[in-house]
This record gives structure tokens, C-alpha cells and sequence, in this order.
């Protein structure tokens, strides 16, 4: 019995410190229209929000067509979500906002308390991390496999995967029914994945290490590609950059308009952060992600 068949609870995360971006709900709503369409059942899926109003996650979802949860939770309520526990697995889905600190929330979140509020849920069996969040990588190398040194259900196996290392994560446009929005891409080729049923190592098992390294595959590929079509555009908009800052250093325009350069400076140099970002995904605790089927 797998994931998609067994008794499983489906997470969407979304923590923040401030209002929540459109494009963050975009991306739950997509991942729970695929799940819909792989006949999960509504009631096994929470979705967690951060400062969102009831209208803008309205929109998000209805724009790709997806009936809204029956309730939205923040990440506040997350313990009491688990301390009622009656599955034996999780999937827990986390988009948003990430830095060194951890995840993006008032206080952030840190890998320990995080992992620990799922290992110690009684009932668990198996739950499986999927982080699409910038810095990713700080959720990396903790002591999943000794079940992070503590006594308290000893039974329950976790799988951590990141979409990137110690390093920014990367954002794609993605049209689905007719809206584009700017979607995790790592995110959005393991809910992909979910739908092609491919399995890459060849072992006759749809496992989460399958889903791993297709993820991992195209979402290389994806930023490969990316990277191609800015080249050009990047070097065109790097001189530019530079006429912009030897304007701004000029005493012979007006404040406004030197206020108008450093906006102009501050868009172009976020357009040539693409030429540095990489995808570093990785896996954590791989024997027990192998031997975990959806």
C-alpha cells in the first residue's frame, strides 16, 4: 500500500512573516488540484497559510479551478493538527519564503522544531518532506535517520528533499487555465512528476526517490534553459546597468529622477542574479525514500 492509497496526510505550507504572495498560493493551489485529480480525498488535505486574506486565496484558487479547502490554517495550529494524528503517513509540501534564519515566519522556523513536531506525532509510520523554499539546504543534514535522537516514536521514518542547497531557490513563469504566475519550479516538477507515474531508477516501484530525481533532472534542465535565453539579454542589460549608475553619480539631474535610476538599478540587477543562482536538490535519509511508494 502506498501513499496515494494508504492512510496519508497531505500538507501545503505556506509560512510568512508578512502578507503571503499571490504566487506562493498559486503554487499550493496547483499542487492540491493535482491530488484532487489523483482522487485524494479532500479532508485528507491542509492547507496552511500565513496572513492571507480569505479573498486572495478566494481568487488563487478559483483561477485554476480549485474548490477551496473547507478550512485554512496558519502555522500556528500546526501542533494541534498533529497532536489529533490518526494517519500513518504524511506528505508535507513547503513553498514561501526561506532564509539562514529558516522558514519565513514571526518567530522562523528552525529545522529541529520543525522535523521534531512530526516525529513525535504518535501514529506516524512514514512522512516525507518536500521543501521548495530558498535556502532549503538548512533542512539538510539533521539526524533524521536516528529519528533526530529521540525516544519518542521510535517507529516513524522521515525523508527530507530540497529543491536547493544553501542557495536561493528558482522561479519560472507557469501557465495553467489561463494565468501565469511565477511558480517554485522544483515544486511544480514533483507535483509533475506525480501525474507521468515515471519511474526513474527502473526498480518497478513508484518511490519517492523517483520523484526525487525527476525533480532534480528538470528542474536543472529548466534553469539550464533559462539561463540560455537571458545570456544575450543579460549582456545588453549589464551595460545598461552600468550607464544607469554612472547617471546616478551625476550632480546635474533632479532627485526624482535619480530616484527612478536606482529603481531602474535595482530591477536590472535582480534580472542578473539568474547568471549566479544554482539548484543543488538533495535527499536526506535515501535508503528509507527508495523503499517509500506513492
Amino acid at each position: 500500500m502506498g501513499l496515494l492509497s494508504n492512510r496519508t496526510h497531505w500538507f501545503f505550507i505556506l509560512p510568512s512573516s508578512t502578507e503571503a504572495e499571490e504566487r506562493h498560493i498559486h503554487d499550493i493551489a496547483f499542487g492540491v488540484k493535482i491530488l484532487l485529480y489523483k482522487d485524494i480525498d479532500y479532508n485528507d488535505i491542509s492547507v496552511i497559510i500565513d496572513h492571507a486574506p480569505n479573498i486572495k486565496i478566494q481568487m488563487a484558487f478559483s483561477a485554476l479551478n480549485v474548490p477551496l479547502p473547507k478550512k485554512i490554517y496558519n502555522t500556528s495550529e500546526i501542533d494541534r493538527l498533529l497532536v489529533n494524528n490518526t494517519y500513518k503517513n504524511a506528505v508535507v509540501f513547503i513553498t514561501g519564503h526561506g532564509s539562514p534564519d529558516g522558514l519565513d515566519s514571526c518567530p522562523p522556523i528552525k529545522p529541529y522544531s520543525f522535523y521534531c513536531k512530526f516525529q513525535t506525532a504518535e501514529h506516524f509510520k512514514r512522512v516525507v518532506f518536500y521543501f521548495g523554499q530558498c535556502y532549503a539546504g538548512i533542512f539538510n543534514q539533521m539526524p533524521l535517520s536516528t529519528h533526530l535522537g529521540l525516544s519518542k516514536n521510535p517507529k516513524c521514518q522521515m525523508v527530507a528533499i530540497g529543491g536547493t542547497g544553501l542557495f536561493s531557490s528558482v522561479s519560472a513563469p507557469l501557465t495553467v487555465n489561463n494565468i501565469t504566475w511565477s511558480a517554485n519550479i522544483f515544486l511544480m516538477y514533483i507535483f509533475n512528476w506525480l501525474l507521468t507515474d515515471k519511474d526513474i531508477d527502473g526498480d518497478g516501484k513508484l518511490s519517492v526517490m523517483d520523484s526525487f530525481k525527476f525533480a532534480s533532472i528538470y528542474t536543472n534542465e529548466a534553469l539550464k534553459d533559462i539561463k540560455k535565453k537571458n545570456n544575450l539579454q543579460s549582456i545588453i542589460e549589464q551595460s545598461n546597468l552600468m550607464s544607469c549608475i554612472a547617471k546616478l553619480h551625476s550632480e546635474d539631474i533632479p532627485q526624482e529622477e535619480k530616484d527612478n535610476i536606482q529603481l531602474e538599478i535595482l530591477a536590472l540587477e535582480k534580472m542578473l542574479e539568474i547568471r549566479y543562482v544554482m539548484q543543488e536538490p538533495w535527499i536526506l535519509n535515501a535508503s528509507i525514500a527508495m523503499s517509500t511508494v506513492f
